[in-house]
C-alpha cells in the first residue's frame, strides 16, 4: 500500500487504517496465541506418548526374554537334580552289603547318641 503525502484526508485514512490494521492484527493474534499454545502443548504430548510407548515396548521385549531365560535355568537345575538322584541310585545299588550294613549301623549309631 502506498503512503499518501502528508496532512490529506487520504493520510489521515491511511493512518486510520493502518491503526485499525495494527489493532485488529493484535487481537487476532491474541486470540491465535492460545489455540497455538495448545497445539505445541498437543504436539509434545503425543511425540513423549509415542516415546513412551516405544520404551514400554522395549521394556516388554526384555521383559519376556528374562522370563524364558529363567524358564530355560529352571529346567536346568530340575535336569542336574534328576541327574544327581540317578548317581546316588546307582551308587547304592553298587556298593557292596557289607558297606551298605555298615552305613546303616553308623546311622543307626549317631541316631541313638543324639
Amino acid at each position: 500500500m502506498l503512503k499518501p503525502k502528508p496532512n490529506t484526508p487520504h493520510a489521515k485514512m491511511y493512518v486510520a487504517l493502518h491503526v485499525f490494521t495494527c489493532v485488529t492484527g493484535v487481537f487476532r493474534q491474541a486470540e491465535c496465541q492460545p489455540k497455538l499454545f495448545v497445539q505445541e502443548e498437543k504436539a509434545e504430548l503425543k511425540s513423549q506418548n509415542y516415546l513412551l510407548e516405544k520404551e514400554k515396548a522395549a521394556l516388554d521385549l526384555q521383559l519376556s526374554g528374562k522370563q524364558s531365560q529363567e524358564h530355560a535355568y529352571v529346567v536346568q537345575i530340575d535336569h542336574l537334580k534328576s541327574e544327581l538322584y540317578e548317581q546316588e541310585q546307582q551308587q547304592q545299588r553298587s556298593a557292596k552289603p557289607g558297606l551298605k550294613v555298615r552305613a546303616q549301623i553308623l546311622t543307626l549309631g549317631h541316631t541313638l547318641i543324639e
